[in-house]
């Protein structure tokens, strides 16, 4: 500790207990941002085509399964159809099953993925949340790193306007925080909006 530092020391646990909660978010961001580029990395690495699904006909089925105090009910649905590839000539496929989660009528066309082993359904919600997840992790990264500098956030810890006062190097740190929070703000808030009314 250093012996010039006058701060009383209920003053520094309070400094600390943000800075602990800043180190908690930054790790959090960090690593939701790490596992979503792994994920979209890991689907650009497998070969798949995409196509459409004509529905000749859905069904549905009941998955029980027991806990110990009470009894669980999973409804599956998917439905069977011809699939045709979007851009190459092969032929189409017939009889193929995606698991749908709703019911659709015969006819209807399905965006579907097909890999070496599976059928997908394409959904635009997952694209969404992928992009929710990234941007989140940004205004994470950003909160946990200004409270880790800052000791912003404990119960007692600074207010906000002299915690942005006193950030160490504030002509660099200041605009860079704000830039990556609004970043993450903005596009949580706009992917938020796709995922319930566009989607």
């Amino acid at each position: 500790m250093d012996e010039n530092d006058t701060t009383p020391p209920s003053r520094r646990m309070l400094l600390s207990a943000g800075r602990v909660i800043g180190a908690g978010l930054l790790l959090a961001g960090l690593l939701i941002g790490g596992l979503t580029v792994r994920s979209v990395l890991d689907k650009g690495n497998y070969q798949h085509d995409n196509g459409v699904l004509t529905v000749d006909e859905c069904r549905t089925s009941l998955e029980r399964s027991r806990s110990r105090h009470q009894q669980h009910v999973v409804r599956h649905v998917s439905c069977t159809g011809t699939f045709r590839f979007d851009a190459s000539s092969k032929p189409p496929l017939a009889d193929i099953t995606v698991e749908t989660g709703r019911e659709v009528e015969p006819g209807t066309e399905l965006d579907v993925v097909k890999s070496s082993h599976s059928f997908e359904l394409v959904e635009d919600q997952n694209k969404s949340t992928v992009f929710m997840a990234a941007f989140g992790s940004l205004l994470a990264v950003a909160a946990g790193a200004f409270c880790l500098l800052t000791g912003f956030g404990g119960r007692r810890g600074p207010r906000f306007q002299p915690a942005w006062a006193a950030l160490p190097s504030g002509r660099v740190t200041r605009p860079l925080l704000a830039v990556v929070g609004g970043i993450g703000i903005a596009g949580t808030a706009v992917s938020l909006i796709v995922y319930k009314f566009v989607s």
